[in-house]
């Protein structure tokens, strides 16, 4: 998983891998405070509803 520039000041990540439209793709976010199961859980709904 590659981050940008601004995710060095950050100090947690999370991300998972999906495959979409037959091709694998990456969603990550990161966070100056622990991400939790449910806010992950929320991450991944919220970015499945987009595609």
């Amino acid at each position: 998983m590659l981050l940008g520039r601004n995710s060095a000041t950050k100090q947690y990540a999370v991300g998972f891998s999906a495959y979409v439209d037959g091709k694998k793709d990456y969603f990550y976010a990161v966070s100056d405070i622990p991400i939790s199961q449910a806010n992950f859980e929320v991450l991944v709904i919220e970015q499945i509803k987009t595609l």
